[in-house]
C-alpha cells in the first residue's frame, strides 16, 4: 500500500511538472502572482532626482520639521485648553460652543501643514453629498498619516475610527481627542462591538461625518487590503 501511495504521489508531481513545462504561463503565475504586494515599495531615481533630493532636502526638511513641531505644539496646547473640564464617556455628545470653534481652528492648522508640505492646491472631483445621505466616509487604501491631513480638504468637520493607543501619542493625542474619535481597544474583546453600536448611534444623531479606514493598516497605494473591521 505504501508503494502505491508513493508511486501515485510521484506521478502527480511529474504531471504537474509536465503541465508547467508545456504551459509556461501557469508556472509564471504560480511563482509570481499578478496582484501587487501592498507592503513593498520600490523607487527608482535618476541622477538628477538624487541631486534634487540632496540639495533641496537639506533646506526643506529641517524647515518643515521646525514648522511641523511648532504647529503641532500650538495645536496640542490649544486642544488641551479646550478639553479642560471635559470627561470622555462611552456615549458622548458632539462638541458645541468654544470646543466646536476649536475644531474648526484645528482644521485650519491641518490645511496649513498641507501647504507647508507642498500641497498648495488639491483638486477635488465631484460634489460632497449631504451629511444626511452620507454620514460615513470610507477611505481606502490607507497609505500614510497624510491621509488624515488631506481630509481637511473636505471643508467639513469629521470624526474618525482609530486605535485606542493613538490617544496616547505625544502632541497628537490631545488633538485627536478634539475630533472625538471612536477608538478600538484591541486588548478588549467587546471593543469592536461597542464601536459598531456607537457608529450606529452617531450616524442617527447630530454628529459630524465619521471617517473609517477599514483596512486597519497602511499600504503603498498599489492595491486595497481586506477590510478588517
Amino acid at each position: 500500500m505504501e508503494e502505491m501511495d508513493t508511486r501515485g504521489t510521484m506521478n502527480l508531481r511529474d504531471l504537474e511538472a509536465n503541465i508547467k513545462t508545456l504551459i509556461p504561463d501557469i508556472a509564471l503565475a504560480a511563482e509570481k502572482p499578478n496582484h501587487p504586494n501592498p507592503f513593498s515599495s520600490k523607487f527608482e531615481f535618476t541622477t538628477w532626482d538624487k541631486v534634487q533630493l540632496y540639495t533641496i532636502g537639506l533646506i526643506l526638511i529641517p524647515l518643515r520639521l521646525i514648522i511641523t513641531f511648532i504647529s503641532f505644539l500650538f495645536a496640542s496646547l490649544f486642544a488641551k485648553i479646550c478639553l479642560i473640564g471635559y470627561t470622555p464617556s462611552d456615549s458622548p455628545e458632539p462638541f458645541t460652543g468654544f470646543r466646536r470653534v476649536g475644531q474648526y481652528l484645528l482644521w485650519g492648522v491641518a490645511r496649513f501643514l498641507l501647504f507647508v508640505y507642498g500641497f498648495w492646491y488639491i483638486p477635488t472631483k465631484g460634489r460632497l453629498s449631504d451629511i444626511k445621505h452620507a454620514p460615513v466616509v470610507v477611505v481606502a487604501p490607507h497609505t500614510s498619516l497624510m491621509d488624515g491631513l488631506l481630509l481637511s480638504t473636505l471643508r467639513t468637520l469629521f470624526s474618525a475610527v482609530g486605535r485606542h493607543e493613538n490617544n496616547q501619542i505625544f502632541l497628537i493625542g490631545s488633538i485627536l481627542q478634539m475630533i472625538q474619535p471612536l477608538t478600538v481597544n484591541r486588548t478588549q474583546k467587546n471593543s469592536k462591538q461597542r464601536v459598531v453600536k456607537e457608529i450606529d448611534r452617531r450616524v442617527k444623531g447630530n454628529w459630524p461625518r465619521l471617517v473609517i479606514f477599514p483596512e486597519g493598516n497602511n499600504s503603498n497605494f498599489l492595491s486595497t487590503q481586506f477590510f478588517t473591521f
